[in-house]
């Protein structure tokens, strides 16, 4: 009888421990499968958010081209006038006008470049861009934001670098003459560029026209080739600045690539260093584009 109740439990136990072992078999496989799919999913993920930010770089780098195309024009001649610096503009429109608000020449100028009472009154480069725009004047927003022609008293020891040629004119012809330099931001990059002789961007604008978000790229110009600082500032003589559309470029990097259903944001902001994913939560981003609300999934970049 003790035999026969050992022999059952001996049975029972084996049965038991056989189906525990079956449990943690399957238990162990679906893991594995799971962990192969959710890695599988994480790659073709990574694989497609790659391809988006690749497209970006792409329209990015299209943007710095298009400038860097237009510097060469003012570094291979003294004298840009009106008609070539439309015609080169125009061979950019003509490839790439989705993406472009506007190609400017910016050229530095003095209160003495400007102000008829000067002692030293040098009229030279203003009258070369009133030959083609008569009605020529530099501006600037006031604090209340109207657009003010600039008081030549009170900046008299500052400099200007306002919008002498743009083009296409008439969808930019309120910003003919703005002073890009009244701005604190734009001032900024702009000294960036002088000292460094590199292309730089501002922080993204509001562009009215298009109810969206552009960036300005400017490539600083110089008299002859400085190559030490103190040169630079010396014989910097304005800039050329292209307006590009951020939406039109994100966009384009979107239909560019495979994969439509990958939504994403960018955001503009001080990124701390080190950079983590986890700043993104703390930081003080402003979003200045989004992609359709109605596609899967999310990411920033």
């Amino acid at each position: 009888m003790i035999s026969k109740v050992l022999e059952f439990l001996k049975n029972k136990t084996t049965l038991l421990a056989l189906l525990i072992i079956g449990v943690g078999a399957s238990f162990y496989a679906g893991k594995l499968v799971y962990d192969r799919e959710t890695d599988s999913i994480k790659l073709a993920f990574k694989g497609d958010f790659s391809d988006k930010v690749q497209a970006l770089q792409r329209e990015l780098f299209l943007t710095v081209e298009v400038v860097h195309g237009l510097k060469s024009l003012y570094d291979c001649s003294e004298n840009v006038e009106y008609d070539e610096f439309k015609t080169m503009v125009d061979s950019f429109l003509s490839r790439h006008e989705e993406r472009i608000q506007g190609l400017s020449w910016n050229p530095r100028l003095f209160a003495h470049q400007i102000d008829e009472s000067a002692p030293n009154y040098d009229p030279t480069v203003v009258n070369e861009i009133r030959k083609t725009f008569p009605d020529f004047e530099i501006t600037q927003r006031d604090q209340e934001n109207n657009l003010v022609i600039v008081d030549l008293k009170e900046r008299k020891d500052d400099y200007f670098t306002p919008v002498a040629y743009i083009e296409p004119f008439p969808s930019n012809q309120k910003a003919h003459g703005f002073d890009i330099a009244s701005n604190v931001q734009r001032r900024e990059t702009i000294e960036a560029a002088r000292d460094t002789d590199q292309i730089h961007a501002t922080p993204t604008i509001n562009l009215v026209q298009q109810n969206s978000r552009g960036v300005l790229v400017l490539a600083p110009l110089y008299d002859g080739n400085p190559i030490t600082l103190e040169s630079q500032r010396e014989f910097f003589k304005g800039v050329v600045v292209g307006v590009f559309k951020v939406g039109v470029m994100a966009d384009n990097a979107i239909k560019s690539t495979a994969v439509r259903n990958l939504s994403f944001e960018l955001l503009e902001g001080d990124f701390p260093s080190p950079f983590t994913l986890q700043s993104i939560n703390t930081g003080e981003f402003e979003p200045i584009y989004s992609s359709s609300e109605d596609q899967i999934g999310r990411a920033h970049v």
